[in-house]
């Protein structure tokens, strides 16, 4: 095929050879004229739109008009209104005589499905304007809004017959219209298919085989009109509909074998062209595995096409076709529930263990075999090295983990830490029947390298028992006592508190390890006696101001007992540290004492709002 385009024309010319025989396919170039003939489509825009030329399916521009004659089956002309103040006379009339076209069937298509696009409808001749999918309650009869008796700019007819007229002596005399017709038939090869689907054969290496795989009943579409469901600009050679799409993409395959076998498979409703390369696709399927991927989907059906197909594009598709057949008959979910098996998609664990070291595919195919253990098995194939992926999965099998999009862990204690020690103990701690499978995930924050011996081991111990949480690292990290350490965890129960609790855990007070650790302790008590509950802007702003108390110079058990007190709301808290300052007394001279009663006399909205009134 090839394709020549005249830049001051709308000319386009096709070359089709069957059967050793030449055929063009040429449009003549736009002429000023107003082309008659039977009328397949009155108005392509106005079957979507209000008015012929709105966006984004309007049709603004001759050459989209011509490309619309293309992709429909039978036209052979086209005529484009060009003016934008409208063109010829009685429209008004015609809308009259033909009202507003209405789909030939509201009911189920030919494989039992009902829609809403109106194109799946469309049987021809259309004879009035639309739409059919009115844009509102009042749509346009389609005529120019100005003047009811022109037709409205953007007005695109397609046409059946009719000889080509001679351009007009003038511009008034063609009155906007543009028009241009196809100066051959089409070959007898290409009957009852356009002018689009003959050329794009035209450019396989099969041709025959192409025509004859599009007219084959089985792979037409529910009514010629649907050809016409296309993008603002549809492009010669391509209708963008499935018979197009796959016949002409599976007489690409290199072969006559396989090309046979791809149509056979297409026309018995299976995907089997996407096993067929594209030009333009962006993940190709190799030659050597488009006969196994095409072999994959008659064997197991269309619901397995995304299988199949990563199955195609991994470096050994004959392994990851044999995984399939024993995969899959196991673990397939037959129900709307997919917990506990796997629905064939481009997820596919047979293609994607291949991505890992090749000596551990086989521990990670037994890894999806537990599919509640799935999101553990992806962390683990991605992991550096085949032994650290057989201990990753080795660890998840062990775990046996509940249902769960978060990793159980066995995959993070290796990207936590580099130390072999340090990893084996973190993978300890996730197959302990003790560890709750929500707490697995934190085992790795154990294993940091911040941590000593005694707050490593006090870390493993938490996460292991029933109060386990990500707070068993952060309070294991902050503290040095065992008493310190349940002050901490017992601060962090109340969920309120994270960012107060926080605030203590970089507690820092002159004098010793010990000291520190005191005063920690001290303000995780005022945090937890504190009762806080979190407004619904709360935000990750601390709630109140304990951790303050025991840094700024003010009166420490006057700030702690105004944060613990029940009496202080917690809108009020954060001023607390204020009334403890200074001397005890606020900007109008008020006591420390006076100030705290300020705080707790009303409940206001806001801290601001205690600020003001309390004059802090």
């Amino acid at each position: 095929m090839h394709r020549d385009v005249c830049k001051a024309c709308l000319l386009i010319t096709w070359v089709l050879a069957v059967s050793g025989q030449a055929y063009k396919l040429q449009f003549t170039n736009g002429t000023a004229a107003k082309a008659e003939g039977s009328v397949l489509v009155l108005d392509v825009g106005s079957l979507w739109q209000k008015h012929p030329a709105d966006p984004p399916f309007g049709i603004a521009t001759a050459a989209e008009c011509q490309q619309r004659c293309a992709v429909l089956p039978g036209c052979t002309a086209y005529r484009f209104c060009n003016k934008q103040a409208g063109c010829g006379s009685g429209c008004k009339a015609y809308a009259a005589k033909y009202p507003q076209a209405k789909p030939a069937s509201a009911g189920p298509n030919k494989r039992g499905e009902r829609s809403s696009d109106a194109s799946s409808w469309l049987a021809l001749p259309l004879l009035g304007f639309g739409p059919f999918l009115a844009i509102d309650s009042t749509p346009s009869q389609g005529c120019h809004p100005g003047n009811s008796s022109k037709w409205a700019f953007g007005t695109c007819s397609l046409l059946a017959g009719g000889r080509q007229q001679a351009k007009a002596s003038s511009a008034a005399e063609a009155d906007g219209w543009l028009s241009a017709w196809l100066t051959s038939a089409l070959p007898s090869q290409c009957a009852g298919l356009s002018a689009s689907a003959c050329a794009a054969c035209a450019a396989t290496p099969a041709p025959a085989l192409c025509l004859r795989c599009m007219r084959d009943k089985r792979a037409q579409d529910d009514s010629p009109g649907a050809a016409l469901v296309a993008a603002t600009v549809v492009p010669p050679g391509s209708q963008g509909a499935r018979v197009l799409d796959q016949c002409v993409t599976c007489v690409q395959a290199p072969g006559s074998a396989l090309q046979q076998k791809c149509v056979a498979c297409v026309l018995d409703d299976q995907s089997c062209s996407s096993c067929v390369a594209h030009p333009t696709a962006a993940t190709r399927v190799k030659l050597a595995a488009m006969d196994g991927c095409i072999g994959c989907v008659q064997a197991r059906g269309k619901r397995f096409t995304g299988t199949c197909l990563t199955c195609a594009v991994t470096p050994d598709p004959s392994k990851c076709y044999s995984c399939l057949a024993s995969f899959y008959p196991k673990h397939l979910c037959r129900t709307t529930t997919y917990l506990d098996c796997y629905k064939p998609d481009f997820d596919n664990p047979c293609a994607s263990c291949q991505s890992g070291a090749p000596a551990a595919y086989s521990s990670c195919i037994s890894c999806y075999g537990t599919p509640s253990s799935r999101a553990d098995c992806d962390s683990c194939s991605q992991l550096p090295g085949a032994d650290a992926q057989q201990q990753c999965y080795a660890c998840s099998k062990m775990a046996a983990a509940a249902h769960s999009d978060t990793p159980g862990g066995c995959g993070v204690c290796f990207a936590q830490s580099s130390s072999p020690a340090a990893q084996k103990a973190c993978l300890a701690c996730v197959t302990n029947k003790s560890t709750a499978q929500d707490n697995r995930q934190h085992c790795s924050l154990c294993s940091s390298g911040d941590l000593s011996e005694a707050q490593t081991r006090r870390c493993y111990s938490c996460v292991s028992s029933k109060a386990g949480s990500a707070s068993c690292a952060d309070c294991s990290r902050a503290t040095s006592s065992d008493a310190a350490f349940a002050a901490c965890m017992a601060c962090y129960a109340n969920p309120n508190n994270g960012p107060d609790c926080a605030d203590c855990s970089t507690l820092e007070v002159p004098g010793s390890v010990a000291a520190w650790d005191a005063a920690r302790k001290q303000c995780y008590g005022c945090v937890t006696a504190s009762k806080l509950v979190a407004p619904e802007d709360a935000g990750f702003a601390p709630l109140g101001s304990c951790a303050s108390c025991f840094t700024a110079s003010g009166d420490t058990a006057r700030c702690v007992a105004c944060n613990t007190s029940p009496a202080t709301p917690v809108a009020a808290k954060s001023w607390c540290l204020s009334c403890s300052m200074a001397g005890g007394s606020n900007s109008s001279g008020s006591s420390g004492g006076g100030c705290v009663k300020c705080l707790q006399s009303s409940k206001l909205a806001s801290a601001d709002d205690y600020r003001k009134k309390c004059k802090l």
